[in-house]
């Protein structure tokens, strides 16, 4: 079974890779113009806000479910996540849109087996 972990390692990399924010000498630099409405805007990032609550689902795990809203008044939030069991990253994305204002998104239970469960945001962007 060591290729399984090879290949779950050469994914995870090549994730990291093509998701690295670094410009190479090939790409042309970013120009501030396109950026000023954004910035205008604020950072997407800062309008997710995650909050736990009591679930029945969750319950049997002695834990809360974990929820993503989007605070912003008038913007929809495109997102990408990952999950983290144990301090571990998973080998899984969580991609989605979040409308302004509206009810939060289930991420999944705090805690699976006693161990902890967390999100972090990896990219956020305005939707269109």
């Amino acid at each position: 079974m060591p290729w399984k972990r090879r290949y779950l390692y050469l994914l995870m990399l090549a994730w990291a890779i093509a998701w690295s924010p670094k410009a190479t000498a090939s790409e042309p630099q970013a120009t501030t113009a396109p950026e000023a409405p954004e910035a205008a805007q604020g950072n997407p990032v800062d309008y997710l806000k995650f909050e736990s609550r009591f679930d029945s689902k969750c319950q049997l795990w002695q834990a809360d479910v974990r929820l993503v809203k989007n605070t912003h008044p008038s913007k929809k939030i495109h997102y990408r996540m990952v999950r983290y069991l144990a301090d571990k990253i998973q080998p899984s994305l969580i991609a989605g849109t979040i409308d302004p204002g509206g009810e939060p998104e289930r991420l999944g239970c705090t805690q699976i087996d006693g161990l902890p469960q967390r999100w972090e945001v990896v990219q956020a962007q305005y939707a269109d």
